[in-house]
């Protein structure tokens, strides 16, 4: 049985958990926790997911959430590369639902990311091309190809 998560997208993970920490923090991190923790689930930038996905923050809100982002956009980026959220996400496995419908989309998720980066085509720099700065590069083909593999046999297919 799939979760259905609509209702609870207009509630923050604390109001969810009711739980709350509050100042002083032990470190900027464990502030920067508590400021994603404290927005809506439908208002949670792919930063806000990427903390909370690689904190293990409030898994059973996050995750689900973290896959309906990346279903969007498979290679969106938080603060750290492009594809950061995924990476984050594929390091969560554990924290995955066990139900075979969120690992089939999970499984769709991995398969069509790789088919976005094999079809990657080098830049032709002899010729004048210029990348755009926001594309996929081969870089990210080596840099994600690997990890998404590995994912993807542990979805079970």
């Amino acid at each position: 049985m799939a979760y259905d998560f609509r209702p609870l997208q207009t509630k923050s993970v604390d109001d969810l958990e009711g739980h709350r920490p509050e100042p002083p923090f032990a470190s900027p991190l464990m502030e920067r926790i508590a400021l994603a923790r404290r927005v809506p689930l439908a208002q949670l930038t792919v930063e806000n997911l990427r903390l909370l996905v690689t904190q293990r923050q409030a898994p059973t809100y996050i995750v689900p959430a973290a896959l309906e982002r990346l279903e969007e956009h498979p290679f969106a980026a938080g603060d750290m590369y492009r594809g950061d959220l995924l990476m984050a996400f594929l390091q969560a496995d554990a924290f995955w639902p066990a139900e075979a419908v969120f690992r089939n989309r999970v499984h769709a998720l991995i398969t069509q990311a790789l088919r976005t980066l094999e079809a990657l085509r080098p830049v032709d720099w002899a010729g004048g091309e210029i990348p755009d700065p926001e594309a996929l590069t081969e870089l990210d083909r080596e840099s994600l190809a690997p990890t998404l593999e590995a994912a993807l046999a542990r979805t079970g297919e």
